[in-house]
């Protein structure tokens, strides 16, 4: 079995672009596994979809693979081209919702879990779920992954202040159905 441990990523990119497919291979399997589980995130724990978009997502990375300019993280890079791809999916796929993996919920930043931190995860992901389309996307994208407002809003093509806007209002709205619960 190949082992890509002893190689450099600058070495894999490079040959990657020049066409080697046993460096393509390599860059597959580095990446895959975490950006399998970012599609899962956006297809409601669909294996099959999620497994889709990753094969579209890494079609589009191995195209524009000579695009990237070391300006960030090349897994950050690819993280990017992956989301966009899910949420191109969605968009095409109307019937797709976007869930949470029960895995994810436990990365959530500690100053995220002030309104949630009482709750069970699976009450936790009910609760996410039962949020409005665009709620949960900003949601998702800014408490489970990561992204800040100037990413999401590159991402999903809207302003910083509607992806800040809409991040409040679902911390409101779970914080309303918390209300409830009590």
């Amino acid at each position: 079995m190949f082992s890509y441990k002893n190689i450099q990523l600058d070495e894999i990119i490079t040959e990657s672009i020049n066409g080697s497919s046993k460096m393509q291979r390599v860059l597959y399997q580095k990446y895959a596994g975490a950006m399998l589980q970012v599609c899962l995130r956006y297809t409601n724990n669909n294996k099959t979809d999620a497994e889709d978009i990753l094969q579209e997502g890494f079609i589009k990375v191995f195209k524009n693979l000579q695009n990237f300019r070391n300006d960030g993280s090349f897994e950050g890079w690819i993280r990017t081209i992956i989301t966009r791809t899910a949420l191109g999916y969605i968009k095409q796929e109307k019937r797709r919702t976007v869930s949470v993996c029960t895995e994810n919920l436990q990365s959530v930043k500690e100053e995220n879990l002030s309104v949630l931190d009482k709750l069970a995860e699976k009450d936790i992901i009910k609760m996410v779920t039962v949020l409005p389309k665009g709620y949960r996307k900003i949601f998702i994208m800014y408490v489970i992954e990561g992204y800040n407002h100037r990413e999401i809003a590159a991402i999903l093509n809207c302003t910083e202040g509607t992806s800040k806007s809409q991040l409040f209002r679902s911390k409101t709205k779970l914080q309303e159905l918390l209300k409830k619960r009590a």
